[in-house]
């Protein structure tokens, strides 16, 4: 199979110009750039992803890094909740978006990522504001079930964390694999929810450290089934054209989206300078 990407390059718009899809960047900022996902698990489905290249994960943690490694991944953080403002003032009165990662724990390993460049999932979906949250098209419980079905060592080997049980998780998976980082790993997912009057926003987070390889495209697989939609291999799905489709369907739905808010960002463009 043909090598369609350099998970070292900066630039993901090198899979859709190899497919001559028009790689729009949806939206950008000094930091960070919003492009639709090459093969949308639904409509709706986008990318944000840093422009700076020396980081394999936005949500990564490691005791190692430098202060200014820390810093410039502190400003890469604020300008990734820019454009999450940015995708969630999209939503209007019938959307919801699911926000979701597979990163590495580590600078220096992918930890079964598809890439070893940062990236952020953005999933619109349909909201139905007279069901309950839990009846909702997707949310936590559902992706849970279908973790457990896509991997199902998940119960006994997945340790539930959160930023805080960070440092402790950090050194017992490091420990656990003689100090190699290859394996050692994270998935994170947040919605974006409003209740029934439309007021403030309810944010459902989870966050799960792994410290054996989970394969790639987990996370992808579990949304999917999760939503009751088929899904296939991006590497599959860009050989044999199946992705065109969907992709070609998410530019339009948020460039109408763009249009009907009056949010169309001004540095847009099909280029861009990192």
């Amino acid at each position: 199979m043909e090598d369609y990407f350099d998970i070292n390059s900066p630039h993901f718009m090198e899979l859709a110009k190899k497919q001559n899809l028009p790689a729009d960047i949806i939206w950008q900022n000094e930091n960070v750039y919003i492009q639709v996902d090459i093969n949308p698990i639904t409509v709706g489905h986008l990318l944000i992803i840093p422009k700076n290249n020396e980081f394999t994960a936005i949500h990564s943690y490691n005791k190692n890094e430098s202060e200014n490694e820390i810093k410039i991944k502190e400003k890469i953080k604020e300008s990734v909740d820019e454009a999450i403002k940015y995708l969630s003032s999209l939503r209007g009165d019938d959307k919801e978006i699911c926000f979701f990662e597979h990163g590495s724990m580590g600078e220096t390993c992918r930890a079964g990522s598809c890439f070893g460049h940062a990236h952020l999932h953005a999933l619109f979906f349909n909201r139905d504001k007279d069901k309950k949250y839990w009846d909702r098209p997707l949310n936590s419980v559902k992706i849970n079930t279908a973790l457990d079905m896509v991997c199902p060592y998940r119960k006994r080997k997945f340790i539930y964390s959160n930023m805080s049980d960070m440092d402790d998780y950090y050194e017992r998976a490091i420990a656990s694999r003689r100090k190699e980082q290859n394996d050692i790993g994270y998935i994170k997912y947040a919605f974006t929810f409003r209740d029934f009057q439309n007021r403030d926003e309810i944010f459902d987070e989870a966050e799960f450290g792994v410290d054996f390889p989970i394969e790639s495209q987990t996370l992808q697989r579990a949304v999917a089934i999760a939503l009751g939609v088929p899904y296939k291999n991006w590497k599959v799905a860009i050989q044999d054209g199946s992705n065109r489709e969907l992709y070609l369907q998410t530019l339009e739905f948020i460039k109408e989206r763009q249009k009907i808010f009056g949010l169309q960002n001004k540095n847009t463009s099909d280029t861009m300078e990192l």
